[in-house]
């Protein structure tokens, strides 16, 4: 072990390992940095969909459904449906 804590035998011996060693590293990079994109993603739709499941639909359902009885297209609406059946 050296003073820093490399191991002196793992270290690179040429210039050839060397950037070796560096495509390496930016290869893991780039493969962690893909995934912590992904992760965000996945965290925001996840948040998103926490969001929707907490709202309360019933009082816009409610109104919706008066408009339509009020403007008289709630019982045709019905029958159509109650036809596809």
């Amino acid at each position: 072990m050296d003073v820093d804590g490399a191991d002196p035998e793992a270290m690179p011996s040429s210039l050839d390992d060397c950037r070796a060693k560096l495509e390496q590293v930016v290869a893991e990079t780039e493969a962690i940095t893909r995934r912590v994109a992904e992760e965000k993603v996945a965290r925001e739709r996840a948040k998103l969909d926490s969001a929707r499941r907490k709202h309360n639909y019933f009082p816009f359902v409610m109104e919706f459904l008066k408009i339509l009885a009020d403007k008289g297209d709630l019982v045709p609406l019905m029958e159509r449906a109650k036809g596809r059946r």
